[in-house]
């Protein structure tokens, strides 16, 4: 198998990798871990052109024994009972993943894929806010950075952020046809605020 065709099936096993630990994330309210699994998505999915991935039963087995680990964790944390382990086997198995990958895609990525770029990311910011949307299962997820501290909200369903879009497009596109109608300003003023509610939630407060 040619070599861009290589980097093509792991990143598409890295998009795999990635959402797993989003939605563990979300599940464990974890703010941090979201925003850093949240970058190595997009990372993962602007790298090449989404494909199918390759026949590979290793790693194909591998996650789907995370997907086990992360359903066995959930149901162990809403029992309160111990996770210890089952934290261990989830690190070890997103360790072999991303190695494996690694491999596939060629050394010069390196271990900074290991790299927790969160607080990097938080030292850049300085006095700045970040504001990160994640959609998760049909979900928009808001993730802030502000004065050193992450935190995570669910803002609500991605159709209705898509509806209040889509709306405010159709608005502005008829005013700028011609003379607005009586009252369409306001309207329009009306759709903004909608919108910044269905896609930034209680952050754009």
């Amino acid at each position: 198998m040619a070599a861009p065709e290589l980097r093509v099936h792991a990143a598409a096993y890295g998009v795999e990798l990635a959402g797993l630990a989003q939605r563990h994330a979300v599940r464990r309210s974890d703010a941090r871990m979201l925003l850093r699994w949240s970058e190595r998505w997009r990372a993962s999915a602007l790298t090449v052109p989404a494909v199918r991935p390759p026949d590979d039963r290793e790693l194909a087995g591998e996650l789907a024994a995370l997907r086990n680990v992360v359903q066995r964790l959930d149901a162990a944390r809403a029992a309160d009972a111990s996770t210890d382990r089952l934290e261990q086997e989830r690190r070890r198995l997103e360790a072999a993943i991303r190695s494996r990958t690694r491999r596939t895609t060629g050394a010069a990525q390196g271990p900074a894929d290991d790299a927790d770029i969160v607080p990097e990311l938080i030292a850049g910011l300085g006095d700045h806010r970040l504001v990160e949307l994640t959609v998760l299962d049909g979900h928009l997820y808001a993730v802030t950075v502000a004065g050193h501290r992450v935190r995570m909200t669910a803002v609500g369903p991605v159709d209705a952020a898509v509806r209040e879009v889509e709306l405010a497009r159709f608005m502005l596109r008829r005013l700028a046809r011609g003379r607005p109608p009586a009252g369409a300003l306001a309207a329009l003023d009306a759709a903004g605020r909608r919108l910044q509610e269905a896609l930034l939630g209680p952050v754009a407060a």
